[in-house]
């Protein structure tokens, strides 16, 4: 049986830095009539998000005309004015996430997947990446495209059985999401929580069916998924004429405290992993109640947790690119030459839909 192996996990963000407090008082600000309702639930929104700041491609993001608030006439930018802005800033993004220890050698057996469910366009972002980073012509090239904040997770499914083929050596994951181009102005209950969330990032790994020598490494012992069919309106996101409209039910956190045990213990089964034998979880960021509630249900510790809570508070919710900030984390949190650790990787989205992937550290 093929081992799987994932390492050199490496991340980046745009210049641009936005803080939780400032980006409220833009909010508060820039609408031209804000009901005593609407100021409370902005504020009790951001305030309670868990996060300290963010960061977003889109410069001079706090001014009072920037790029996604509008044109003088008022109307705001149209979808495919933010795709253009995708394309010319993700590419940079995810190559620079791209770690230097990958070996761009004109090798054939190596395969690149690109992850982002915040941008689409042909030639897409596996295709520029490839020539950017001067990867053989003839080599795979794979996308996950707008599969939400578990598209990573589809990524590793897929290199998975890639390596499993024997056929090539290595498999090159990156993520690179630019959540805030797709800020909406209103004051619909989902675009609040968008905008109060979401931000910028990339990420790369790389994967091999070999482990690493001399660095940190997380084998990967099982992936699986669970659709819960009865709450796909609770968590979608949507195409429109101005940019990607996200929707989230205040539900979401319910179900997870509600369900996530047996899920967790269901999908756990055949591994020799019990509940009590995680040491870790490394879980989506996709806001503080949800990690709350996660929390709650499983009657876990802070620490079991903290990376999670971590990348959330320093960064926000950056969708598929979120998991690999946590694992990173995770990792550099476990000591040199200490015993292999058990960490449980989840991640939620449309469906709805919770993925999950069993590590074994390796340091």
């Amino acid at each position: 049986m093929v081992e799987i192996y994932i390492h050199s996990i490496k991340t980046a963000n745009p210049k641009n830095k936005i803080s939780q407090k400032d980006a409220l008082e833009y909010l508060m600000n820039s609408f031209e009539v804000v009901s005593e309702e609407e100021q409370r639930k902005l504020n009790a929104v951001f305030k309670r998000s868990g996060i300290d700041h963010r960061y977003t491609v889109v410069d001079s993001y706090l001014t009072e005309r920037n790029f996604l608030w509008g044109r003088e006439n008022g109307d705001v930018p149209w979808t495919h004015e933010r795709m253009e802005l995708f394309k010319t800033s993700a590419l940079d993004l995810a190559a620079e996430s791209v770690p230097s220890s990958v070996s761009i050698d004109k090798d054939p057996s190596q395969a690149l997947i690109t992850v982002s469910c915040t941008g689409l366009m042909a030639p897409g972002l596996e295709i520029l990446l490839s020539q950017k980073l001067g990867i053989d012509p003839d080599s795979l090239k794979m996308a996950v495209n707008f599969m939400g904040c578990y598209g990573t997770f589809h990524a590793w499914k897929m290199a998975s059985g890639i390596l499993h083929s024997q056929k090539t050596k290595a498999v090159l994951i990156t993520s690179a999401e630019l959540c805030s181009i797709h800020f909406q102005r209103n004051m619909r209950e989902s675009d609040i929580l968008g905008n109060a969330l979401f931000g910028d990032g990339a990420a790369s790994c790389l994967m091999t069916s070999e482990r690493p020598d001399g660095q940190p490494s997380l084998e990967l012992i099982k992936s699986g998924n669970h659709l819960f069919s009865d709450a796909h309106h609770d968590l979608k996101w949507d195409v429109t004429n101005t940019g990607f409209e996200m929707v989230l039910s205040t539900a979401l956190p319910g179900i997870i405290k509600d369900q996530i045990p047996n899920v967790i213990r269901d999908f756990l089964q055949g591994t020799g992993v019990s509940m009590s034998g995680i040491d870790h979880y490394a879980i989506h960021p996709g806001g503080k109640r949800i990690l709350d509630e996660f929390q709650a249900a499983l009657n876990i510790d802070d620490e079991a947790i903290s990376s999670s809570r971590e990348i959330l508070r320093e960064y926000g919710n950056m969708s598929s690119a979120s998991i690999l900030f946590v694992l990173k984390r995770t990792l550099a949190k476990i000591q040199p030459q200490a015993s292999s650790k058990n960490i449980l990787s989840i991640a939620f989205g449309p469906g709805f839909t919770i993925e999950l992937a069993l590590f074994r550290s390796h340091v």
